[in-house]
């Protein structure tokens, strides 16, 4: 099964610089962990639709295919706790969410 791994991240102020440093590495750790395939940053824009900011500046999308999604997130947090994975205090816990997604479909451009 295909999902998606979806992180929005506002890293402490001042810091950020420190944290895109650690998550270019935090990036290449994280895809070594099997059923993670690829990884895709984002930066907010301005304007936005609704005319406000988001509560993030980052939006990260980890895509992932397993059969076995929990084994998958069990396997990062061991090698978070185990320091496999570097973690960083530039990051703002109080404003960063995780949240997984399960793929339901795909579509691409239409054929002609």
């Amino acid at each position: 099964m295909d999902y998606s791994y979806l992180v929005l991240a506002h890293p402490k102020d001042e810091r950020e610089a420190d944290w895109e440093i650690w998550h270019r590495r935090h990036v290449r750790e994280v895809l070594q962990i099997p059923g993670f395939v690829s990884c895709r940053r984002f930066r907010v824009t301005d304007p936005q639709p609704s005319g406000r900011q988001p509560d993030w500046r980052f939006m990260v999308l980890y895509e992932l295919s397993t059969d076995d999604i929990a084994g998958c997130l069990k396997e990062m947090r061991r090698r978070i706790d185990d320091g496999r994975i570097a973690m960083t205090d530039a990051s703002n816990p109080n404003r960063t969410v995780t949240l997984v997604w399960e793929q339901l479909s795909a579509h691409g451009p239409p054929s002609s």
